[in-house]
């Protein structure tokens, strides 16, 4: 595992409170062009991050690694892996963005009902 992959796995599993958890949010938010441009001030991050917006099998691998690193995390601190493509500017997932906002708005309403008694 290389120093960019592991502050990756921190960044995902929220271990920290870096510069390097900003860059990779800016990161897996950026479009093309401007993950292109933050890639050549930081080459190991950007292949990464591309690493794991693209590569099915990566992030899992990754995780399984970091874990072994971090016996000591219980269950609740153990890092699960989220699907960030809804955060990335790609207007062909527009459609799975508005269902997502619908489905936590839902969720939160529902929750509210049922706290509310």
């Amino acid at each position: 595992m290389t120093e960019a992959e592991r502050r990756l796995c921190d960044w995902k599993c929220k271990r920290s409170g870096s510069f390097f958890t900003a860059l990779f949010e800016l990161m897996a938010r950026a479009d093309a062009e401007n993950l292109a441009k933050l890639s050549l001030g930081f080459p190991d991050e950007g292949e990464a991050i591309q690493r794991y917006l693209t590569l099915d099998e990566y992030w899992p691998n990754l995780e399984r690694e970091y874990n072994v690193g971090h016996a000591d995390m219980d269950e609740e601190e153990e890092c699960a892996a989220e699907d960030l493509l809804a955060m990335i500017d790609d207007p062909a997932l527009e459609k799975e963005r508005e269902q997502l906002r619908k489905d936590v708005l839902e969720l939160a309403e529902r929750e509210s009902k049922e706290a509310a008694g």
